[in-house]
């Protein structure tokens, strides 16, 4: 019994592991030196952010480097503070598997003398090889798009929808000219693509309220990406914060805002040489969008919480006239109608012709009229 518990634990260890192993979080490295470009070890280099829980902390080593590995996607202030230099801030952006490289340059000063740098810094990750564009939440509240994220994934270069690969879910996207059937999809580190088809499964179109962050990789990518001959996806859902904030919701489309299909002539089913104007039917159809989300602090700077409810419910109504009648079939000798069946058949086959009248009956008409004994079915 021990040995089968320690196996499913092995077992479970082995699973979980590459799941451990995706891109989902970055990193910030630098070094502080002072004015004249020395470097300073012991400096204390801290690291706040709403996407995360309390505060970083590291010291510069013998070079004056620090690095802060494994942080959640956000925007994160830092700090740098060294007895008898004045102390210096700045703030910089994180995405999902970037290393910006933030450096420091603090002056000779006292104590209570502090040099405070407000201005966003826009720095390089200057770490790494891959091609990649990240699509921030910023970016996606500014963006004209759909329900969910894969609807913004064409403005990353190189990116376009082909409908073709794939005909489950949401189909494929060609990536550098790659088939929409080499990526890959991530989703919070698991591999959610089709198994046949490389394409996004409906349930894995994740919808743009629970989206953190979107990554685009088209090449350069780790080998943990081995899979993928195309391009990859990587999506980070939210996560909570130290303030409670959330979102309700409610969008509807239907047929009464849209226009109704075009009319056209067609051949009259009762006159075949004439001609009629046949406007063809439109279904009732309506779609509603409608739920929360909400996220917050269990337990401030330690335990956080994030949830929403987001339904899709589809209305389709439709009518649909039936009309009953004879249509003439040619036999080799006369004209019947699909009504009737030759009484010559023999026992075993069939005595009559069903047919379905105003679209809720179903009856079957006696047999009538009679046919050469070389046609054995009607039609």
């Amino acid at each position: 019994m021990r040995m089968r518990t320690l196996g499913v634990l092995l077992s479970l260890l082995f699973l979980a592991m590459p799941l451990a192993a995706q891109e989902q979080k970055g990193a910030i490295d630098g070094a502080v030196k002072d004015s004249s470009g020395a470097v300073l070890p012991g400096v204390t280099v801290e690291a706040t952010s709403p996407s995360l829980i309390g505060v970083r902390s590291t010291t510069t080593d013998e070079n004056g480097a620090y690095r802060f590995p494994s942080l959640p996607p956000g925007e994160y202030t830092l700090t740098a503070t060294l007895t008898g230099f004045s102390r210096a801030q700045s703030r910089v952006e994180v995405g999902v598997g970037q290393t910006p490289r933030l450096d420091f340059a603090l002056q000779v000063g006292g104590v209570a003398e502090q040099v405070q740098v407000t201005a966003d810094s826009q720095v390089l990750d200057m770490t790494s090889t891959k091609t990649a564009t990240t699509i921030s939440q910023k970016v996606i509240e500014q963006l004209p798009r759909g329900r969910t994220f894969n609807t913004v994934l064409q403005i990353a270069p190189g990116v376009r929808q082909e409908p073709k690969a794939g005909t489950a879910g949401v189909g494929g996207y060609q990536v550098d000219g790659a088939s929409g059937s080499e990526n890959v999809f991530v989703l919070d580190g698991v591999d959610v693509s089709n198994i046949r088809r490389a394409s996004l499964d409906t349930q894995d179109a994740v919808p743009f309220e629970f989206v953190q962050e979107i990554q685009v990789k088209s090449g350069g990518f780790d080998a943990e990406f081995g899979g993928a001959l195309g391009g990859v996806v990587n999506v980070v859902s939210k996560s909570g914060t130290d303030t409670y904030r959330g979102d309700a919701l409610y969008q509807f489309t239907g047929s009464s805002l849209n226009e109704g299909p075009r009319g056209t002539f067609r051949n009259d089913p009762l006159n075949v040489q004439q001609a009629e104007f046949f406007q063809p039917p439109e279904d009732d159809t309506k779609t509603q969008y409608f739920g929360f989300t909400i996220g917050g602090p269990i337990i401030r700077d330690r335990l956080r919480f994030f949830a929403g409810y987001i339904p899709e419910k589809y209305d389709i109504d439709r009518s649909i006239n039936f009309v009953s009648g004879g249509l003439k079939i040619r036999d080799s000798y006369a004209w019947v109608t699909a009504a009737t069946c030759c009484e010559t058949c023999a026992t075993t086959e069939p005595t009559g012709f069903a047919v379905a009248n105003a679209g809720i009956e179903i009856r079957t008409l006696p047999v009538s009229g009679r046919l050469s004994p070389s046609s054995r079915y009607c039609g």
